[in-house]
């Protein structure tokens, strides 16, 4: 654990629960910090950091990743075909007429001439969910003046009030 006390710009600590506690936290030396684990910095911790203004990015921002795949497959399975089967013919050709016009030979084993593969399409939503959830969060965050945490939570919280407005409930 020593090493976690060492200067840094950004200390990803990507392991243990809990690790940064109210009772090391001020042995923290870092500019950023990025939660690759579960829970590493309890909330009073957090709360140091803020009060010290080195920003965190929270685990349920940073390590979502593999939730976010799984929701594709989840999708994948109610729908019981592959990701992209809708829109595969369409980027092929779109492709096909892109290389056309720019005059490009391309090689016939070219991924380009089949459209992308599911992993690619996996990894292109991954990319733009993750991304666009980190902006949001941190928008939230100038907007409120607040970490990152909070406005999740805030951003949470009024999306499932959202849901229940619209479903009726109150």
């Amino acid at each position: 654990m020593e090493i976690m006390y060492k200067e840094c710009d950004v200390l990803i600590p990507a392991a243990i629960e809990n690790s940064i506690t109210k009772f090391n936290v001020d042995k923290i030396k870092t500019r950023l910090l990025a939660e690759a684990a579960n829970g590493p910095t309890t909330f009073a911790a957090d709360q140091y950091l803020t009060e010290k203004g080195i920003p965190v990015i929270p685990d349920f921002a940073l390590n979502a990743g593999g939730v976010t795949v799984s929701y594709f497959e989840w999708l994948k399975n109610i729908e019981h075909s592959q990701l992209g089967r809708l829109n595969k013919g369409w980027q092929k050709k779109s492709n096909e007429v892109l290389m056309n016009v720019l005059e490009i030979e391309v090689p016939p084993d070219s991924h380009l001439k089949e459209g992308p593969s599911e992993k690619q399409i996996v990894y292109s939503a991954l990319q733009e969910a993750m991304s666009t959830a980190i902006r949001e969060v941190f928008a939230k965050s100038l907007e409120f003046k607040c970490s990152m945490r909070i406005a999740g939570y805030r951003m949470a919280i009024e999306k499932i009030a959202k849901s229940y407005e619209d479903a009726g409930i109150f």
